[in-house]
């Protein structure tokens, strides 16, 4: 897994994907903001703190 701007490939496509399914509806803000928690931290090995901010849909 290669890493683009210090973040993980893996780490991006899940959050595209997770941008476009709520883009879509098919997610709620609950169900979102829980993946996005749960990415954070299988990311950040553990750790409260964010990988990489940006802006949504950008």
């Amino acid at each position: 897994m290669t890493e683009t701007s210090g973040v993980p490939v893996e780490y991006q496509r899940a959050f595209d994907d997770l941008e476009r399914r709520a883009a879509m509806g098919e997610v709620t803000l609950v169900q979102a903001r829980q993946e996005i928690f749960a990415l954070r931290e299988k990311f950040s090995c553990g750790l409260p703190m964010a990988v990489h901010w940006r802006p949504l849909m950008s």
